[in-house]
């Protein structure tokens, strides 16, 4: 059975590619291997995923190509690194590379969560009192001082109810609901259109975020060249394979300019040069594609430089993250104290008038 197979988290990939090369490294056939994770994985998908695998191993076909007819369970980065280690001989040795890029893509989507989660979460907690305090609470509030007869409210007072009418403004609701009636019956027809060049657009913009642009930068570039020293080392080349590893960088913005690049080396561009004409990578990065390709060691080169920037990126996240629980905490507080002073100003005038 052939189709485009099933979700599997990254995580999980990594531990059956990792006890795949165990078991192909040991001189076990592939099909035998595959039935051994197969029954490790018995009862979810990815299971029958591996075993419709066996099936096709066992007529004659390759794991690569196997691997290529589920694109849903497997990315394109380890089918063309798979298929350059069969190429080469050398396929435990790649299936260990391929667990040790998904497990470096996971390490870093679990950083980038733990230290934006918390702070997400104060924001959250605080727009969610915002929203209470507009439908709930401001309406009465409104209608005490009417009733109270207060003459002139205090600054703080009217310029949080005016932000409070303006949220719920029909004007603003109106075009809200046109823009939403828009996009439903448009999306059909162009949503991918839309889809393409709103996240390239924000994509590039999110580079141009001070801090956070950089560490974005430095975490899709280490993504890049991790791919790229693990397809050279399994035997690949610069060639029409690379095209895929710009995908790695998860920015829509860097991989465009990583294809433009590629173009260009196909031309005949030195590949730093290349790098630099598409404003791809920072100069010490393509010092050292430069040094790699004069010395031939760029997939060492490669690796080393992705490992360096990483460390580098995932400590200016760990301070980052530091920072911004008590920044969350202040801004939580500051909002909620600016509505609880416009709230409560008023009522303690009007007591202090009779």
């Amino acid at each position: 059975m052939r189709g485009s197979g099933c979700r599997a988290s990254t995580a999980t990939l990594a531990v059956c590619f990792r006890m795949l090369a165990v078991l192909i490294g040991s001189g076990i056939p592939i099909h035998v291997s595959l039935a051994t994770l197969a029954r490790t994985y018995r009862g979810a998908p990815l299971g029958e995923v591996l075993e419709s695998m066996i099936a096709a191993i066992e007529k004659g076909a390759s794991l690569s190509r196997t691997m290529a007819g589920f694109p849903a369970t497997f990315p394109p980065i380890p089918v063309v690194l798979v298929s350059a280690g069969e190429e080469t001989g050398r396929l435990p040795g790649v299936l260990d590379r391929v667990a040790e890029l998904l497990e470096r893509q996971e390490r870093l989507r679990r950083r980038m969560i733990g230290a934006f989660l918390y702070p997400g979460l104060v924001l959250g907690i605080t727009l969610l009192v915002v929203a209470v305090l507009v439908v709930v609470v401001f309406p009465r509030q409104r209608e005490m001082f009417e009733a109270l007869e207060i003459d002139r409210l205090p600054w703080i007072t009217r310029a949080v109810m005016g932000f409070f009418d303006l949220l719920i403004s029909p004007t603003l609701l109106s075009a809200l609901a046109v823009l939403a009636l828009v996009l439903a019956v448009t999306w059909p027809l162009t949503g991918r259109y839309y889809e393409e060049h709103l996240r390239e657009s924000v994509d590039r913009w999110l580079l141009k975020v001070p801090i956070i642009g950089r560490v974005l930068e430095k975490l899709s570039t280490s993504m890049i060249l991790y791919g790229l020293g693990n397809l050279l080392d399994a035997g690949g080349s610069f060639g029409r394979r690379t095209e895929l590893l710009g995908r790695l960088s998860g920015n829509r913005d860097i991989e465009v300019r990583f294809l433009q690049a590629q173009e260009l080396v196909y031309q005949g561009v030195r590949l730093d040069l290349a790098m630099e004409r598409c404003d791809l990578f920072d100069p010490m990065v393509r010092s050292m594609l430069r040094v790699g390709v004069e010395q031939g060691s760029l997939a060492s080169l490669c690796k080393r430089t992705a490992s360096i920037l990483q460390e580098d990126a995932e400590h200016v996240l760990s301070t980052l993250s530091v920072l911004l629980e008590p920044l969350a905490l202040g801004f939580m507080g500051l909002v909620i104290g600016m509505i609880v002073l416009a709230a409560s100003l008023p009522t303690m005038e009007a007591i202090q008038k009779l």
